[in-house]
């Protein structure tokens, strides 16, 4: 999973046209903190949507799925939509997993149970590429994340799964900065806080506050794509020694051929 997010990381990183990307949103953080506003979950045919996935997947991974659908359709329950999430988180399709462990979270609602499936639906958020589930997969997850605060007003792991939330599927992403920001004035080294606002930093321009984010990130948690962000903040500042140091890194948490070759080419031509 880590690989291919990498991968289609490396291509919306290497398409981004920064200079028309929205105003800065700098590192102020607001005066009051942006309330959250769930919209109604889309009518669609999730079947049909369903299918697409199933039909990328191993004929026993598919059977073993269709059954579980069909005992969830008959008996309806927490155990039945957790059993379907965890088979669906088993095969990689994040979405169908946060999908139905958010079902399962209705019928049981509690803290954990909110968290798990906001945290599921978040993992697909950003890397989705089907415009039609995109929206199911916001309202689910902001719905799940504003649940878990509504029981816990001090949890920063639901307010930053609600900052991500937005900065990543919403139409107003400073909504979920203003929360963001507001996490890691109390836990300065959130890693999950603090790689979302790289993220937005990278595409605002602001790419010294971005590498502050990741160098955060990779001080606690090193990994593949923290530091392919980190090398790409510091190659748009022309600093390739650090670029390059950082392209690196993060090939020491890479496996793929292709991808390495990728970031080979990468540091090749910051060496010329």
């Amino acid at each position: 999973m880590v690989i291919v997010s990498i991968v289609l990381l490396m291509g919306v990183l290497l398409s981004l046209d920064i200079h028309k990307a929205g105003k800065p949103a700098g590192d102020n953080k607001p005066n009051r903190m942006p309330s959250a506003q769930v919209q109604a979950v889309p009518v669609l045919n999730l079947d049909s949507m369903q299918s697409k996935d199933l039909s990328v997947l191993s004929p026993e991974q598919a059977k073993v799925l269709n059954q579980e659908k069909e005992e969830a359709k008959k008996n309806p329950g927490f155990e039945t939509y957790t059993r379907l999430g965890d088979t669906w988180n088993k095969s990689s399709k994040s979405v169908w997993a946060g999908h139905y462990y958010f079902k399962a979270a209705e019928l049981k609602p509690g803290l954990e149970n909110w968290l798990k499936a906001g945290d599921a639906l978040n993992e697909s958020l950003s890397n989705n590429q089907d415009t039609s589930s995109a929206r199911l997969i916001f309202t689910e997850s902001t719905k799940a994340f504003s649940e878990a605060i509504k029981l816990d007003s001090t949890n920063l792991d639901a307010k930053t799964g609600l900052g991500v939330a937005y900065v990543a599927g919403g139409d107003n992403p400073m909504q979920g900065i203003g929360l963001l920001l507001g996490v890691v004035s109390k836990d300065p080294n959130n890693i999950k806080a603090n790689f979302s606002l790289g993220l937005f930093s990278m595409k605002s321009g602001q790419y010294q506050k971005a590498i502050n984010r990741f160098k955060t990130v990779v001080s606690q948690k090193p990994g593949a794509e923290a530091y392919f962000y980190l090398a790409q903040a510091y190659q748009n500042l022309n600093l390739k020694k650090e670029a390059i140091d950082a392209y690196l890194q993060s090939k020491k948490y890479i496996d793929d051929a292709q991808t390495l070759t990728s970031i080979d080419h990468l540091i090749k031509e910051l060496t010329n």
